[in-house]
């Protein structure tokens, strides 16, 4: 007579479905992840594996132009433009000669970074369009920097609002100084390769630069950011001296 498999029963089918519920409840608490938004000085969240790829658009204008220097970061780009940030004026005056962009407060109407030699407004640049896990990624190697939005105008005259770092204030300099040499290349690689303005690539070609392999001098690192701990290591001096000359019984040998 044939054998018949006994139908499962009521806790097998319970057990079953709850292991289904439970795991479709830890997948939809990573759905919920809360997201911080871009701007603020916060790690960028990643990006739910069971969600869509969010998009953003991120304005490059120093070695990020770069296509190579991306993919060596392991960034991805999903589309790539040429564009301009039209309301800042670029300088070179982040901590070690390294490019940043004053606008606002700190915009062309600024004196001293945005005035001085070795700015440029209205600076040439590559709006890349990457998903928000490849910013996060990218903003690894950003050391000093914070993001921002900026407004920028493609070479269709289509405007947009871009993510861009910008140097923080601690670290910025007061003057613009000459980039090193193979930085200043990158920024030409990047510019050439994307078809940007060639009157804003002659104007880089023709800056002063720093050379490579040598150390930079003492004004490259003269930011806030050196004068407070400058000032701490001063106040700590003082105040260990004060303890010592108070002691007490000092001088009465």
């Amino acid at each position: 007579m044939p054998t018949t498999a006994a139908p499962p029963s009521r806790a097998a089918t319970a057990a079953s479905g709850g292991g289904r519920c439970r795991r479709r409840r830890i997948l939809l608490g990573r759905c919920r992840r809360r997201r911080i938004p871009l701007g603020r000085d916060q790690a960028l969240p990643a990006r739910c594996s069971c969600a869509p790829a969010q998009k953003v658009l991120y304005f490059a204008y120093g070695a990020n132009t770069s296509s190579a220097v991306l993919r060596k970061r392991g960034v991805s780009p999903l589309s790539a433009e040429p564009a301009v940030a039209a309301h800042a004026v670029l300088a070179f005056s982040h901590r070690g000669g390294y490019a940043t962009l004053l606008h606002g407060a700190n915009g062309p109407e600024r004196s001293g970074a945005a005035g001085g030699a070795g700015t440029y407004p209205a600076p040439a640049g590559v709006l890349w369009e990457l998903t928000r896990a490849d910013l996060a990624r990218l903003a690894l190697f950003e050391a000093g920097y914070r993001t921002e939005h900026a407004r920028v105008v493609t070479r269709e005259g289509a405007e947009a609002l871009a993510v861009v770092f910008v140097s923080s204030g601690l670290l910025t300099l007061p003057r613009s100084l000459p980039p090193r040499r193979r930085y200043r290349d990158l920024l030409l690689e990047g510019l050439r390769e994307h078809g940007c303005p060639p009157e804003y690539s002659a104007w880089l070609a023709g800056l002063p630069v720093a050379a490579d392999g040598r150390a930079l001098g003492s004004e490259y690192f003269q930011t806030p950011s050196e004068a407070l701990g400058q000032a701490f290591l001063a106040c700590a001096a003082c105040a260990l001296l004060a303890c010592v000359l108070a002691r007490p019984g000092r001088g009465r040998r």
